[in-house]
């Protein structure tokens, strides 16, 4: 595990839990399997989306690769429309919501989800 990642999830508690945790990685893999069973169709290849994801989706590739072969080859970083608002619209930038950088699943993802719908509504607006 690289040392910023490490760190991070020292930090964050995340390590420990998994240390403690009494779920087996293929428990897990198969929570997350049934999750996708249930919303979404077998036909259908998920995209992953999140920010700065790449080290998730490695993770997911090594680790648990029953999921990653039911995600679609395309994901959906938000950082890139971070770094794009940053380059191209500097003067909305100020305004993008603050994260609180616990680095834990549930509050990261809905931190996400918050950041893209900011950048749909102020970012990505196209004239009709």
């Amino acid at each position: 595990m690289p040392r910023v990642v490490k760190e991070m999830h020292t930090t964050s508690g995340l390590i420990e839990e998994v240390q403690q945790s009494s779920v087996s990685l293929r428990e897990a893999e198969r929570a997350v399997l049934d999750y996708m069973d249930r919303h979404f169709s077998s036909e259908e290849k998920v995209i992953m989306a999140g920010n700065s994801i790449t080290l998730d989706r490695n993770f997911l590739r090594r680790f648990m690769p029953q999921v990653d072969e039911n995600l679609h080859y395309r994901m959906i970083d938000v950082s890139t429309l971070k770094e794009l608002m940053r380059l191209w619209a500097p003067g909305g930038f100020a305004n993008v919501p603050q994260k609180v950088f616990a680095h834990r699943e549930l509050g990261d993802i809905r931190e996400s989800i918050d950041e893209l719908r900011f950048y749909r509504k102020h970012f990505l607006t196209v004239e009709s």
